[in-house]
């Protein structure tokens, strides 16, 4: 039998930032060691430094003159936001039953990440940390997030994927700031172009007078 879980939304304790001690980098080093690509050269210090500025609320420039760059920060952050690492975390901090418990201590750090970098994370990570009621983590109000059309059952997966509003900056530092208007989910993927020639064609032969159809001249 199929257990559905539900977990209602509820906002993350803050807490102020402080680095990490050896305990909590050795239970998150497993999750951030990347494999694929050039890593950075402390990875460690990388981490501290994205923490640092997604919990204090400060620019990246902030980190100039220290041990990251704020472009090595800022990239390692939106690196993880693409390729599915963010989602990993937002998965080991929630309270799933099978989340682990000493990642409940990153929850904070984690949720400010995901928020920080909203505008170029998939809106896959929001709607999971949605799903898990993880509110913290979401730039507005869970109900402005697009509604995406319901399948039918057993019909095939769904091509419609969620259209975001523009996320106004104060939004990504936890800032007030006015609520960008709804949006509705839109078809996945770019027609072709032979497919986009032909609306085009199609689109003129229908504004064409009658007479130059049936001759066939060029519109």
């Amino acid at each position: 039998m199929a257990v559905t879980l539900h977990f209602p939304l509820r906002p993350t304790e803050p807490h102020p930032f402080a680095p990490m001690t050896e305990p909590e980098w050795a239970v998150f080093a497993p999750y951030v060691a990347e494999r694929l690509g050039r890593p950075p050269k402390d990875l460690r210090a990388t981490w501290d430094a994205i923490f640092h500025v997604v919990v204090t609320g400060c620019s990246w420039q902030a980190l100039a003159g220290g041990r990251v760059t704020p472009g090595a920060a800022h990239a390692a952050l939106a690196r993880a936001a693409r390729n599915g690492l963010l989602d990993r975390l937002v998965c080991a901090v929630s309270r799933h039953p099978f989340a682990p418990e000493e990642m409940a201590g990153f929850e904070w750090r984690i949720v400010r990440a995901v928020r920080r970098i909203a505008r170029q994370a998939r809106p896959e990570t929001l709607y999971l940390a949605a799903g898990y009621g993880l509110e913290s983590a979401l730039p507005w109000p869970a109900d402005r997030l697009p509604r995406v059309p319901a399948q039918r059952p057993g019909s095939p997966p769904s091509a419609w994927v969620p259209r975001l509003p523009p996320i106004p900056f104060p939004l990504l530092r936890g800032r007030a700031a006015p609520l960008p208007p709804p949006a509705e989910a839109r078809m996945e993927g770019r027609p072709s172009a032979p497919r986009r020639r032909a609306a085009r064609r199609v689109a003129r032969l229908s504004a064409a007078p009658p007479h130059r159809l049936r001759l066939g001249l060029k519109c």
